[in-house]
């Protein structure tokens, strides 16, 4: 009787949780939330390849051919480095066809996920559909065990490697239009590896960046970091715990690095135009809205939205109507630049 009265209030209060309590968050955003603390919570001794192992048990892996999008893995090398690549292309393009590229960066705090996880293969599955390009989607190796710079040398290795033989191997890359872009950690490591792409005088290969939900390792801490030490999708306790487990003994110095943090870079000049797509409730807003600023302060062209009652990460929410706008703004970028057609 004692375990019917607990289960009983258990589901009550889950019920209450779900669809009262904050309810202007969707019931699955919560659920999804739960999951993803519960995984952190069992993985005492953390391990990225361990984890991402279990949270494949909690968050689906997408299929390769689905919504008229083909997708494949592939391994390159450059520069010595070898990089795991998820390609994704429209069913409808024949090998003479030669569209834009975009090269995508996944979020995970730099500690877990991966391109495969419908979470991050969403967002690139359906801008490969709207706007008719081939997706690049880079799986860079994650901290713990591979320590910071690797994940910065991956990602500009795969641009560097886009650019020289994407048109060559992927047959239907245009390397006149090539743009970047990242989701949460993956947003850092699109912007640093376009500042470094300016250092070396390729920048003008970068038609446009854009980045959702960023996270730019801003120290001192941003206002929307300080309100809101707790939410949905990301908290400021997973951001500290996943900069100790990138940056170890060095974060520290790493904060205070712009190679690590674009934010400090004093030199905002000669960027390509940018998109930028944030939530209300993501605590990483005033990150994306420091960034417009610096950006406008320089002349760059920006477009950037907040989208209201929107948590961290949910452009990779397919199940979410509020999504097809954010969606929506982002194609209308794209179609500004030329990178697409109107």
């Amino acid at each position: 009787m004692f375990l019917y009265t607990y289960f009983f209030w258990f589901l009550f209060g889950l019920l209450i949780y779900l669809f009262v309590f904050d309810h202007r968050v969707h019931p699955l955003i919560k659920i999804i939330d739960l999951f993803y603390r519960l995984a952190l919570f069992i993985s005492v001794d953390f391990n990225s390849t361990k984890f991402n192992r279990k949270y494949e048990k909690f968050l689906p892996v997408a299929k390769p051919n689905t919504k008229g999008v083909k997708s494949e893995k592939i391994q390159v090398e450059h520069d010595g480095l070898s990089i795991t690549l998820y390609v994704y292309k429209p069913l409808n393009l024949s090998e003479k066809d030669s569209v834009p590229c975009m090269i995508y960066y996944h979020g995970g705090g730099f500690v877990m996920l991966h391109p495969s996880f419908l979470i991050e293969d969403h967002p690139c599955r359906e801008i490969c559909k709207r706007t008719n390009c081939v997706v690049v989607s880079v799986d860079y190796s994650l901290a713990p065990e591979s320590k910071w710079p690797k994940q910065i040398d991956e990602s500009y290795g795969a641009f560097k490697w886009v650019l020289e033989s994407g048109h060559e191997v992927l047959k239907n890359v245009n390397p006149e239009k090539i743009y970047l872009s990242g989701s949460s950690a993956g947003s850092n490591l699109a912007t640093l590896v376009t500042f470094k792409a300016r250092e070396n005088k390729l920048v003008s290969a970068i038609k446009a960046l854009c980045v959702f939900y960023p996270w730019f390792c801003v120290h001192p801490l941003v206002e929307s970091r300080k309100k809101n030490d707790w939410t949905y999708m990301l908290d400021s306790n997973f951001v500290d715990w996943a900069e100790k487990c990138t940056f170890g003994d060095m974060r520290d110095r790493a904060i205070k690095d712009p190679k690590v943090c674009p934010m400090l870079n004093d030199n905002f000049q000669d960027l390509p135009p940018v998109c930028i797509v944030s939530g209300s409730r993501d605590i990483l807003k005033d990150e994306a809205l420091l960034f417009k600023k610096k950006l406008k302060n320089e002349n760059i062209p920006v477009n950037c939205k907040v989208f209201q009652n929107a948590t961290h990460e949910s452009l990779g929410l397919k199940w979410l109507r509020s999504t097809v706008a954010q969606f929506d703004f982002i194609e209308d970028f794209l179609k500004a630049n030329d990178l697409i057609e109107k």
